[in-house]
């Protein structure tokens, strides 16, 4: 039989032990949430500028430009807390003030250097001049043969006559016939919205005097984002996962880096075409923005893809937007035909030009599609710049049309609609998604997806 004085040790001991684990959860449970709070709210504050640039107190806000934020965050998710960017947008808006509109019109009409026009001359509507409604047949389409074969996609010269069956509206004119084609769920493009322009004209408007470019100091000298390589001008799309096996012999078609935006820049700009043809190495720099609290430089910059609680033209759903994802490119870069599970907003930034071939979804059953439990599910597996017609006979049975983008327009692609996509210069893009319909799923369905 234990000694009582032993059992009253034990007792003791037992006693101890819950205080001990009491104090242990009292700590997580309590001093440890008061800690983060205190680091993090240090941390997030950061140092803080008026738009001079000066510091101010901690104490005190910070005097920041209408709508401009200093927060930001990278596609990784990483927060830069430099807070530069209220003073580098500041210098800019000081040298060139931003509502002059008709300033920033001039300069982004200047950077388009060729009109294109319709291949037919018997168009049954006028793509500069389309009519209120959209009409019966809307968009025209071609043969895809007779569309690749007058422009191989590999060739990035611009040929002006093109199978252009896009209505294009001027935003100042024709807004309310681009908003019926919107209601529609039909593609258009938009030009010459002056918020559009505004933002083409920062990004490639040259400052004399200063010894990096807006986007430049903006962007950051050394700051890395993800940028997609290839050794080919083929960016193909795709995911893995480590539930899902990969086809035999596949072999991922990109690799991802992380590249600073002058170096992309550089590589960009080699005028040497040769060095830049299809059988040589291409990069996509992009930006990935999906900011929790809807702000942030990238919504400074292009601010017609705010979401805000008033209703908005390019973002048709607000509850389901998906913040905004740029992808610069350099000539040649192409992206295989694939459709995108939602609405599309495609702002057009300049300084070059980007060709979209687009197919309506009931185009499905003849564009080969990889299945969805490949990497690149949703992506053509045809090799649009020579297409072998025994392996995809279908594919001489595809219809198809063409638009290039040119600085300041924008396009709109309902949801499942098809594109591919070939970069004819350097070029900046970004685009916005927010919901989707169901009306063109059926097509969808019916091929297997």
């Amino acid at each position: 039989m234990e000694p009582s004085a032993c059992r009253v040790f034990r007792a003791v001991q037992a006693n101890a032990l819950v205080a001990a684990v009491a104090c242990v959860l009292f700590l997580l449970c309590v001093v440890t949430p008061l800690y983060i709070h205190a680091v993090l709210g240090r941390s997030f504050r950061g140092d803080r500028f008026d738009v001079a640039g000066r510091p101010t107190s901690a104490a005190s806000p910070p005097k920041r430009l209408p709508g401009v934020h200093g927060r930001r965050m990278d596609m990784d998710g990483d927060v830069d807390l430099d807070a530069s960017y209220a003073t580098i947008r500041a210098r800019y808006d000081a040298e060139f003030p931003p509502g002059d509109t008709s300033r920033a019109a001039e300069f982004s009409r200047s950077l388009r250097e060729n009109e294109y026009r319709p291949i037919e001359e018997n168009m049954p509507y006028d793509v500069n001049d389309c009519p209120p409604r959209p009409p019966e047949g809307y968009p025209v389409a071609w043969p895809v043969l007779d569309v690749i074969g007058n422009w191989n996609p590999d060739d990035t010269t611009p040929h002006l006559r093109i199978h252009q069956g896009l209505c294009r509206f001027d935003a100042a004119t024709q807004f309310d016939r681009a908003s019926a084609y919107r209601e529609a769920e039909l593609p258009f493009v938009l030009r010459d919205d002056p918020a559009v322009q505004a933002t083409v004209e920062r990004w490639n408007r040259h400052r004399p005097g200063r010894s990096e470019e807006y986007l430049t100091e903006v962007l950051g000298q050394n700051k890395t984002y993800r940028t997609d390589y290839s050794g080919s001008n083929n960016l193909m799309f795709y995911r893995t996962s480590k539930w899902k096996e990969t086809p035999e012999g596949w072999t991922e078609p990109t690799r991802r880096w992380k590249m600073s935006y002058p170096d992309w820049l550089e590589k960009a700009s080699n005028p040497n075409f040769e060095e830049l043809g299809p059988t040589m190495p291409h990069w996509y720099f992009q930006l990935n923005y999906k900011s929790p609290d809807r702000k942030g430089y990238l919504y400074d910059e292009l601010p017609f893809f705010r979401p805000t609680t008033e209703t908005s033209f390019y973002l048709v759903d607000i509850d389901a937007i998906q913040g905004i994802n740029c992808m610069f490119g350099m000539r040649g870069n192409t992206a295989a035909m694939h459709y995108d599970t939602s609405r599309n907003f495609i702002a057009q930034l300049g300084p070059g030009e980007r060709r979209y071939i687009l197919a309506h979804p009931d185009q499905c059953r003849n564009l080969a599609l990889y299945p969805l439990d490949h990497p690149s599910g949703r992506h053509s597996a045809v090799n649009w710049t020579d297409p072998d017609l025994e392996a995809y006979p279908h594919f001489q049975d595809a219809s198809a049309n063409e638009v290039v983008l040119q600085a300041g327009d924008i396009l709109y692609l309902p949801t499942n609609w098809f594109h591919h996509i070939v970069s004819l210069s350097t070029n900046y893009q970004c685009s916005t998604r927010s919901g989707k319909t169901e009306q063109y799923d059926g097509y969808i369905k019916e091929c297997g997806l």
